[in-house]
């Protein structure tokens, strides 16, 4: 341990010890030379696995064919269309109903959108509430 050089004076504490602290480090160049090296192994690796050096010859063009679907009406007005794969035994189904904005009348534009934000408001006989529960 070192001292502080001068000496306390009148009324004064005395002075603390210092410490002195060696810090290592590694040489940023070592840490520079590490890593160049580390990514070059890497690199050269991947090109090596298993000997391909470039990329494979293109395949043969082939055709896709695609199912043709099979459109019905049903007497309700729903349209069902179906699209039949006999040799995947799958079934996906899917709803799609149109509502909004598709379903105005074009002489009525935004009567969807009205409607929907005056369900939530009620009228001079029934609450919204009233009007939910009865939809």
């Amino acid at each position: 341990m070192k001292y502080h050089p001068e000496s306390p004076k009148d009324g004064e504490r005395p002075p603390q010890p210092c410490r002195e602290l060696r810090v290592q480090s590694v040489a940023p160049l070592g840490i520079t030379v590490l890593a160049l090296a580390l990514c070059l192994t890497t690199a050269a690796s991947a090109f090596a696995i298993a000997g391909v050096d470039q990329p494979p010859p293109p395949s043969q063009k082939h055709e896709a064919r695609f199912a043709t679907p099979e459109e019905t009406k049903l007497e309700n007005g729903l349209r069902v269309i179906v699209v039949r794969r006999p040799g995947l035994p799958l079934l996906a189904a899917a709803v799609l109903l149109r509502h909004g904005a598709e379903v105005d009348p074009p002489n009525l534009p935004g009567a969807a959108s009205m409607t929907a934000d005056l369900l939530t408001k009620g009228t001079a006989s029934k609450s919204a509430p009233e009007i939910a529960q009865a939809i």
